[in-house]
């Protein structure tokens, strides 16, 4: 069995590739999330204003 360390080495590496992509689409989706509660602010600030 001279491919198990290659192998383990493969599969480390997707697991790295896998946890990066979730990290990476996490903080799109925090960002996106601050973005609108910011939105949300500005909205309630100027419907606020309007009254």
């Amino acid at each position: 069995m001279t491919d198990a360390p290659a192998r383990s080495e493969t599969v480390a590496e997707l697991h790295a590739q896998a946890a990066r992509e979730y990290a990476e689409a996490e903080a799109r989706r925090r960002a996106q999330d601050h973005r609108d509660d910011a939105g949300l602010s500005a909205r309630g600030a100027e419907d606020a204003a309007a009254r």
